[in-house]
Order: structure tokens, then C-alpha cells, then sequence
């Protein structure tokens, strides 16, 4: 049994023991924390749904997905969407502009337009790469 950090499995030392663990059936891997789309943790989810032959690239290698893959939806160590309302409606002073930067859009996306809705609030979702100028007067 190996017990890794929470991640994504897109660096350290877990890339070694998938490396050398994913080929066998007799090995499982079991995720219990959010794995976001284009990280190797999410393509191993996947493959994970698919029949053999299945394969993930580490370290620019192909690797053989015999393993059994699992999760468990049911461990979070994030807020949920009504504990971020909660949180965000106890602001005062209400912030400038609220700043999703956690999460997929499809899920971003929506919490941003009933932050808006709910509290008034002006609410960004950066892409990936986006620089934002705190100190202007806008914040972005």
C-alpha cells in the first residue's frame, strides 16, 4: 500500500510508483480527491472507465494501465458551493471584484454568475496564464 500526498499525480514521487505499478493487475489505485482535467490523475480516471488496452505517458514513456482504477467522490478537503456563498456573503467590507481561480469552468463559471446574482459582487474566472494587475483600480 502506498499513501500519497493529495495531488494530481503530476509530480514527485508517485510518478515513479505508477510508473512501476500500473502494469500490474494485481495493484489498484484509488483516488479520493479532485482530479482536474489534463493532469495525469484525470487520465488515469478515465482509462480507468475504458476496457482493455489501456495506457497513460509518464515521463514521455507509455505505461500499460492494468491496475484497477477507483475513486471516491465522497472526501473533499474543499468548501462546497454553499460554504463559498456562506463564506463570501460574511465579507465587510464587501471585496472589489471576487477572483475564481480554483476548478473546472463548468463550475467556475456558474458560482461566478450566482455570486454576481446573490451578493452584487463583481466576479473574475482567469484563464490559465492570465496575468491580473491587482494594485489597478479595477483588478483586472
Amino acid at each position: 500500500i502506498i499513501i500519497s500526498a493529495s495531488g494530481m499525480c503530476t509530480g514527485g514521487r508517485i510518478m515513479h510508483h505508477l510508473r512501476r505499478r500500473l502494469p500490474d493487475p494485481a495493484n489498484a489505485v484509488l483516488f479520493v480527491g479532485y482530479q482536474a482535467s489534463s493532469t495525469l490523475g484525470r487520465r488515469l480516471m478515465e482509462a480507468g472507465q475504458l476496457p482493455p488496452p489501456r495506457s497513460v505517458e509518464i515521463h514521455g514513456r507509455s505505461v500499460p494501465v492494468m491496475a484497477q482504477i477507483a475513486s471516491i467522490d465522497t472526501f473533499s478537503a474543499h468548501a462546497d458551493r454553499q460554504d463559498l456563498l456562506a463564506w463570501v456573503a460574511n465579507f465587510q467590507p464587501r471585496p472589489r471584484v471576487v477572483f475564481l481561480v480554483h476548478g473546472d469552468p463548468s463550475q467556475s463559471l456558474p458560482l461566478a454568475q450566482e455570486l454576481e446574482a446573490l451578493h452584487g459582487d463583481r466576479v473574475h474566472v482567469p484563464v490559465a496564464g492570465e496575468v491580473v494587475d491587482l494594485a489597478s483600480a479595477d483588478g483586472i
